[in-house]
């Protein structure tokens, strides 16, 4: 499993030419951090998530603090699934709504009920009506692994872990991150195609706007990210195509 140390400092070895200085690893540190952050919020196989809340009484917004997954960026099904009073056996289907309908649908509504539509605003599910007891909701999103945070504090840069809110010491990011054992996880290290995608992408950024080669390092580096990322896209593609043809209801057509 790769982590910060390696992603950086392996960066610093392919370029040779004696780039292990404060500066130059300065540098590096930076273009691993933007290569990351081009990249986050694309759809990989690697950050697909399932997820499970439980609703609330008359609540009707859920954030991350009620267990929804940090960072979504994509929702892959416009359906949700509700388990009322978390009893499986009576599962059924919610369609998403744009949040004006949401918001059309809601006014002036006191009652609750068993959740009828679904919605996604400012980083919040929000459910139509109110519920009215316990329900399990179920869904699948795409999330940001996350990309390391730096910050240039009275002269000096530091680098912090990925949704960090607290700059301090305890929060700041060693080459080890990320520890598995300390329960961190972040896909763009642990994944070997990934790591690979972004630490090329990072070299051909040093090349082209700190270092600028003149031996046609960039476009080498930019060649060999372009084939890491064909073959991540290509991994993902064929981990969510169906293997069989899908039968298609055209009766739903007309």
């Amino acid at each position: 499993m790769s982590n910060w140390g390696t992603l950086y400092n392996g960066i610093v070895l392919r370029s040779g030419g004696g780039r292990s200085g404060t500066t130059d690893l300065l540098k590096v540190k930076l273009a691993a951090i933007e290569a990351i952050a081009r990249h986050d919020a694309k759809h990989f196989f690697f950050n697909e998530q399932r997820f499970t809340i439980q609703t609330v009484a008359s609540q009707a917004t859920y954030d991350t603090t009620d267990g929804l997954p940090q960072g979504i960026v994509r929702w892959i099904s416009r359906f949700l699934q509700v388990d009322p009073l978390q009893d499986t056996s009576g599962r059924y289907s919610i369609s998403r709504k744009p949040i004006d309908v949401m918001d059309r649908s809601r006014a002036g509504v006191t009652y609750t009920a068993q959740p009828e539509i679904w919605g996604f605003f400012d980083q919040a599910l929000e459910i139509y009506p109110g519920p009215d007891a316990v329900h399990d909701i179920h869904g699948k999103v795409v999330v940001k692994p996350g990309v390391p945070i730096g910050r240039n504090e009275s002269g000096t840069w530091k680098f912090y872990k990925p949704w960090t809110t607290s700059f301090i010491a305890g929060n700041e990011m060693d080459d080890a991150y990320p520890d598995s054992g300390s329960g961190e996880a972040n896909a763009w290290f642990t994944e070997p195609l990934a790591f690979s995608a972004i630490s090329y992408f990072a070299e051909y950024l040093l090349w082209k706007n700190y270092w600028h080669g003149n031996k046609g390092e960039a476009d080498s580096a930019l060649e060999t990210y372009l084939g890491f990322l064909a073959e991540l896209e290509e991994v993902t593609v064929r981990l969510e195509e169906p293997r069989a043809i899908q039968p298609m209801n055209l009766g739903s057509l007309a």
